[in-house]
């Protein structure tokens, strides 16, 4: 009998170690999103990260809990992530936060919202969709079904420059994840629901450790299954994603969405040169800053030189030599790409003189790189003359940097 109950107990400690929640705040909503809710290579480029909402309200989350596909991730509440972490005790936790909803929640439930916790990225993407992996749980299962007073959130995707959001938090056949929609009695296939935690019951904990350990575990008396949220885009346009998530009509009873870690991609991303190109030119970024601009004009990428020309010159001033020794050696690296040089000039002058001027400004520019050992032939040079002003012609200032090239980078079909 003593056996039997060290065994038990070593059983139980054994379990005890590996099926844990915890939750941290160590990272800036900026690290959550690029160090843990995206990957290497995932075929999204993250451009800014904002988030509104409690600090204590998004957190990094590890989960060992038996019985769960997504292990770590990005949380957000409507209370404190760090409670999401204890003992289903009570049917009713929660705790106010102080801050406001959020508007588009608000709309898209026709009522008044609390303490929202929205991220907001802003991102490209290099292939025609996007998705990534997550779990909803909730205090508010399973007693405030269809009670008109759940809790709501969304994924909110669109265009930077479209007005209307599209909401991805839908299961496949259009059906808002909601409280209501997932439930022991509709859509049950992808509820899961949890029992008070009353103690540590060894031999339940034998029986059914998901069951058990997951009462102990985690404070929401539900959840959804994992689920995916998708969508179509097009590739290199910027795009903007809200995770959003509020208390409606109170701010009691949290809720929280928990973002696997990883999981926001492009699924069907190919590398590319062009993208090695465009990485590399990132990390000169550091050293060059006030000399690159990137951008993408659909699948080609644009980089915005400062180079400057002095009036009426297309010499190259040697405070550049550094940067194009760079860009040579990044074009010499990687094959597959070709490079177009795009030479502009100010408005002063005719426009005959202009287009020529520019064409020797990028022809300068292409027999630098020819030096620098790029071959001829994986280069093209044009020139805009005044046709393509970045800045007003009435000043000075202005004319200086219209007097400029530009590197347009793009996928070869041939190998080079």
């Amino acid at each position: 009998m003593i056996r039997f109950a060290v065994i038990t107990l070593l059983l139980f400690f054994t379990l005890n170690t590996s099926a844990q929640l915890w939750v941290r705040y160590h990272f800036t909503p900026d690290e959550l999103v690029r160090e843990k809710l995206t990957k290497p290579n995932s075929g999204v480029k993250i451009l800014n990260v904002n988030y509104y909402g409690s600090r204590h309200s998004i957190a990094y989350f590890n989960n060992n809990t038996p019985g769960f596909n997504v292990k770590r991730g990005v949380l957000l509440t409507t209370g404190y992530a760090r409670n999401v972490s204890a003992p289903n005790r009570t049917g009713n936790s929660g705790a106010p936060m102080g801050y406001p909803g959020d508007r588009d929640l608000s709309r898209l439930v026709n009522n008044r919202t609390n303490d929202a916790a929205v991220l907001t990225i802003e991102f490209i993407p290099y292939a025609d969709s996007v998705q990534f992996s997550y779990f909803f749980g909730s205090e508010e299962y399973p007693e405030y079904v269809n009670k008109g007073v759940n809790d709501v959130f969304a994924f909110f995707i669109r265009k930077s420059d479209d007005m209307e959001y599209q909401n991805l938090a839908q299961l496949k056949d259009g059906t808002p994840v909601t409280v209501d929609n997932i439930n022991n009695r509709k859509n049950s296939a992808f509820y899961i629901p949890n029992t008070y935690f009353t103690g540590y019951d060894y031999q339940a904990m034998q029986d059914d450790p998901v069951k058990s350990y997951r009462a102990q575990e985690f404070t929401f008396d539900g959840f959804t299954t994992e689920l995916v949220a998708a969508a179509k885009v097009e590739p290199y346009v910027k795009y903007e994603l809200k995770i959003a998530i509020a208390d409606v009509g109170d701010d009691l009873y949290d809720s929280g969405v928990f973002l696997e870690q990883g999981s926001f991609e492009a699924p069907e991303f190919e590398k590319l040169s062009i993208h090695e190109v465009e990485w590399n030119l990132e990390k000169m970024k550091e050293s060059f800053q006030d000399k690159i601009n990137l951008s993408y004009e659909q699948d080609t990428l644009v980089v915005t030189s400062h180079i400057g020309f002095e009036f009426n010159k297309h010499d190259i001033s040697s405070e550049y030599n550094n940067f194009l020794t760079h860009l040579a050696k990044i074009m010499k690296d990687t094959r597959g790409v070709v490079l177009n040089i795009n030479g502009h000039t100010d408005s002063v002058g005719t426009n005959t003189y202009n287009f020529n001027l520019s064409r020797k400004r990028a022809l300068s520019i292409a027999n630098f790189l020819v030096n620098q050992g790029v071959a001829r032939s994986r280069m093209q040079t044009y020139g805009f003359g005044s046709t393509k002003p970045i800045a007003p012609d009435s000043t000075e200032a202005g004319r200086a940097k219209n007097r400029r090239v530009e590197f347009h980078i793009i996928q070869s079909t041939e190998k080079n």
